[in-house]
């Protein structure tokens, strides 16, 4: 019997249970988001978060995955410019 592995979003889905909704923007991010994944590699680790694309109400979206909502909190404080896909700015209170 051949063995199969979990795919990646399933392993992460497992692995990080706080994410980001960004609503991604009509032309894409652009080059914004290779400072976003410079970001995340140096601030968080390659090991402690996650990206997929995913769906919002009405839009597209990309997910960041992170293990606690304060790392995720500061994500979204170093990139004020994006939109959350619920349209907010705050996931802490």
């Amino acid at each position: 019997m051949a063995r199969r592995t979990m795919p990646t979003a399933k392993r992460d889905d497992a692995l990080f249970p706080v994410r980001v909704k960004i609503r991604t923007p009509a032309r894409g991010f652009g080059q914004a988001f290779d400072q976003i994944l410079i970001w995340l590699r140096n601030e968080v680790g390659e090991n402690d978060c996650a990206v997929h694309s995913t769906t919002a109400i009405g839009s597209d979206a990309t997910a960041f995955y992170f293990r606690d909502p304060v790392t995720a909190q500061r994500f979204v404080d170093h990139f004020p410019e994006l939109e959350l896909a619920d349209g907010g700015r705050k996931i802490l209170s």
